[in-house]
Formats: C-alpha cells, sequence, structure tokens
C-alpha cells in the first residue's frame, strides 16, 4: 500500500523558501509528486530532483549525474595545461556543476536539455498529457505510482489523476503507439500489456478505500505546498469519493489511421482490442501532443463498463 504525507515542518520550509520552490511549482513541465514525508520532481517521468526532505533543518534534495549540466560544457573545445607539481594535466578553466540555486528559467532550460537526453520512449508524451491544456486540463495527482514494495517492473503505474467525467480517481498506464507490449509475440498468447492492466486493477480494486483516503491527503498536501493553481477549482477534497477499480490505456503518439484502427481493433490491433475489456476500464487513443485523460468526453476513447466504488462500500 501506498504512503502520500508531509510533515508541516517540511510544508513550512517549503512554502518559506524564497525563491526556488516558487520556480518549480510556476513551471509546467516540472511535475512535484509527494511521497512518503518527501517529495519528487518529475519532468517527462523523470526524477529530476527526489528524495526533497529536511535534514537538520534544511532543504536537501538529490539528482542524477547525468541530468547536471555544467558550466563550459557548451564549448567546442576546453584547455589543459600542465601543472608544475607533477600532478599532470588540469582544465585551465575549471569545469564546474550549474548550480540550480532559485531554479532561474535558464538554469532549469540547462537541466531540461540534459533530462531529455536521458528520456525513455514515453517520456516526451508524458510529459505532453502532463501539461496538456495548461494548468487544469489533466487533473494529475501523482505519477510513478508504486503499489508495494517490489522490484517487478510491472508494479510501477504511468498516473493517477481525478476525472471529471466519471467524479472519480483514475489510474492510467501510457503506452507508445510502436510499443511491442501493445501487441501478440510468439512467447504469449495475449499482449503484454494486459497482464500488466490486470496486475494493476487487482491492486486498485485491492486497496481502494485506502487510496481515495490517500488521494484526499495528496490534494490538501498539494494545495499546502504551492500548487493549488495546477488544479480546478472545481477541484476539492469532497469531490474525491470515488475510483476507478480498473486502469486506463492510453496509447499516444497515434496518427488518424492508427487510431480508427486501434479502436477498431483492425488487423495487428485485434488481439488488443479483443482482451482489453476485461482487464481495463476504457481505452483512450492521443497523438504525439499528448491529449485529455477523460473516459466519457472526446471521440478517441472507449469506455468498458467502468464500475466507480465509494469508499464506503
Amino acid at each position: 500500500m501506498i504512503t502520500r504525507n508531509l510533515s508541516s515542518k517540511l510544508i513550512n520550509a517549503l512554502i518559506n523558501q524564497s525563491g526556488f520552490w516558487k520556480q518549480i511549482c510556476s513551471d509546467l513541465d516540472f511535475r512535484p509528486e509527494i511521497r512518503n514525508d518527501k517529495l519528487t520532481v518529475y519532468y517527462g517521468g523523470q526524477a529530476f530532483l527526489g528524495e526533497i526532505k529536511l535534514e537538520k533543518g534544511s532543504l536537501v534534495a538529490k539528482t542524477n549525474i547525468k541530468f547536471v549540466p555544467t558550466i563550459k560544457e557548451d564549448a567546442a573545445e576546453l584547455t589543459l595545461v600542465e601543472q608544475p607539481n607533477g600532478s599532470g594535466l588540469r582544465f585551465k578553466n575549471g569545469i564546474r556543476p550549474l548550480e540550480i540555486g532559485i531554479a532561474s528559467e535558464s538554469i532549469c532550460q540547462g537541466y531540461k536539455n540534459r533530462i531529455e537526453k536521458e528520456w525513455g520512449p514515453e517520456s516526451k508524451l508524458v510529459r505532453n498529457i502532463c501539461r496538456h491544456g495548461g494548468h487544469k486540463s489533466n487533473q494529475i495527482l501523482d505519477q510513478e505510482v508504486v503499489f508495494q514494495t517490489t522490484d517487478d517492473p510491472r508494479n510501477k503505474i504511468d498516473i493517477c489523476h481525478f476525472d471529471f467525467s466519471v467524479n472519480a480517481i483514475v489510474f492510467a498506464e501510457i503506452k507508445r503507439v510502436n510499443d511491442g507490449r501493445l501487441f501478440l509475440s510468439s512467447r504469449n498468447d495475449e499482449p503484454e500489456v494486459i497482464s500488466q492492466l490486470r496486475y494493476y486493477g487487482q491492486q486498485i480494486n485491492k486497496y481502494k478505500k485506502e487510496l481515495v483516503s490517500v488521494y484526499k491527503n495528496v490534494l490538501r498536501l498539494k494545495s499546502a505546498i504551492g500548487l493549488e493553481n495546477r488544479f480546478s477549482s472545481a477541484m476539492t477534497e469532497v469531490n474525491i469519493e470515488k475510483i476507478v477499480t480498473k486502469p486506463v490505456l492510453v496509447i499516444g503518439n497515434c496518427s488518424k489511421v492508427q487510431t480508427k484502427k486501434i479502436l477498431d481493433g483492425q488487423n495487428e490491433w485485434e488481439p488488443l482490442r479483443n482482451s482489453i475489456e476485461k482487464v481495463a476500464a476504457g481505452l483512450i487513443v492521443i497523438g504525439k501532443d499528448g491529449g485529455r485523460l477523460s473516459l466519457l468526453h472526446g471521440r478517441q476513447r472507449q469506455a468498458f463498463g467502468y464500475e466507480v466504488y465509494h469508499p464506503k462500500d
């Protein structure tokens, strides 16, 4: 079962931080997500800043060394000179990490450029989905959700959001149109994504009451740390009372021709379309620029007799 909380000390440290945190909150590319008394800031599904927390009264965080730009890195050549103490050659003009500081736009762009070089296949698509329509289109509550502590890579679902079309929490698995897991292979009698969705549905159903409580708290905490503008004014803790107990599959980077084939289950898409209704609440097909994560509103989607559970049931 997942845990999402922040101590009052950490909340105060963030909202009283003069520049850095305000800049992170104002940049729609960055997606701060709450963990267990810490935060992770994602960019395209990659953890730009991880384990933001308090240590001895000060904010600390971690980032992957691959994401860190260096001053002078834009030079075509760097000069090295021999050192008089016999220690060999050193750079004449020292290279050092570009400090994040107050996370100004230009500095963050340097980090984004480096992160994009490490992006996985779905990263740009996830970024575009998260910021689709500006501040308030897709109501993203969480990303990279792990239901239990496990090394099973299937255990991490991409997005948790609130869908006003069904008035409930929904979990979404994101795949590119050319992802091999969407198709039959010689090793499986069903597309691999079907077993992923089946597993996620089992976990969501098992913890449905707890998950409603968790994401009520997430909304409250996100508002407390300066992310209230990421949500519609209609989005309140009172709204979060229901959860769709099967995940939604979102297939992105689709052309108009591919969209029709997917939704109609034509040719290579037939095995997926024949199996998905048993394990998913719906199928949403979008282009490379992202789209609305709405089960019921829009032509490029299908809902499969979804079930919305009230937490008191």
